[in-house]
């Protein structure tokens, strides 16, 4: 018998072996074919969210009419006088509100100011605020009609299918992040704070990719309607079509299963992870 015939009896010999003493301790060993329990749970997790949710938005009970000379990229503010532009306060008439809209930073509210203080730029970008009926817009040349309406629509009531809760489109995002950084600032993988912000993570991830996601896909929804009849143009902030879930949705939907995915990860003993192959 060729020495090569030999070893490959051997190993398929011994394989199979493996894979029944895998198969009897319930699949804990790595590489025997059948998933352990905790593999097995967080596939289930994965079933259980596998959707990006979507908004229902109402019709329009009124057209919006064209707003002759404006286009979606149309500023928000008159740089000079720092008030808003007659474009943009045609806008919120035909919406219907009358938001508090600022430029000033210290009027929002405190997770934006922290953000700021601490230099990130990402957390000090337009956003609404329910709790004052408040939008804020930057004094910059991304503060334009479009993202004005998307943060509008997070104010409306009239168009939706449910009663929206005031922290809906944000809490996941306001758990997550600072558990996230917090993380990455100790020591990422290393740190010694992972395994007490993990339920911060899981909590997080799940409330951004089920909560924070359906909220920012209604607001996406409801810029396409706007700009569509205003300007002419079907256009977002973030990008999408009007029967599926927008970018923005499909994004914060990945950004929370990731830190869903990493903090169970961060709660599992490196030893069980490895006999249960999570991750791999």
């Amino acid at each position: 018998m060729p020495i090569s015939n030999f070893f490959n009896q051997v190993t398929r010999k011994a394989g199979q072996v493996w894979g029944q003493a895998d198969r009897a301790l319930g699949g804990w060993l790595p590489g025997g074919g059948t998933a352990s329990p905790l593999t097995r749970d967080v596939q289930q997790l994965g079933k259980f969210v596998n959707t990006v949710p979507q908004a229902n938005l109402k019709p329009s009970a009124q057209g919006f009419r064209r707003i002759p000379g404006a286009t979606p990229n149309s500023p928000v503010w008159n740089y000079e006088t720092r008030t808003l532009t007659p474009e943009a306060k045609k806008v919120l008439s035909q919406l219907g509100q009358s938001p508090d809209v600022t430029w000033d930073i210290n009027k929002t509210n405190p997770i934006a100011q922290l953000g700021s203080q601490l230099g990130y730029g990402d957390m000090v970008t337009a956003h609404a605020n329910p709790f004052k009926n408040q939008i804020f817009m930057p004094l910059s040349n991304r503060s334009d009609l479009t993202t004005l309406i998307h943060e509008a629509g997070h104010l409306d009531r009239t168009r939706r299918s449910a009663p929206r809760p005031v922290t809906e489109g944000i809490l996941g995002q306001a758990i997550d992040t600072p558990a996230s950084f917090l993380r990455e600032a100790t020591g990422s993988d290393l740190s010694p704070l992972k395994g007490t912000l993990a339920p911060f993570r899981i909590a997080g991830g799940l409330l951004t990719a089920l909560s924070d996601a359906k909220e920012e896909d209604y607001a996406e929804k409801y810029t396409m309607d706007a700009t569509k009849q205003m300007f002419g143009e079907l256009t977002s902030a973030r990008g999408g079509f009007r029967n599926e879930p927008s970018n923005y949705a499909n994004n914060l939907y990945s950004q929370g299963a990731e830190s869903v995915a990493q903090g169970v990860s961060d709660l599992i003993p490196g030893p069980i992870k490895f006999l249960a192959g999570f991750g791999n």
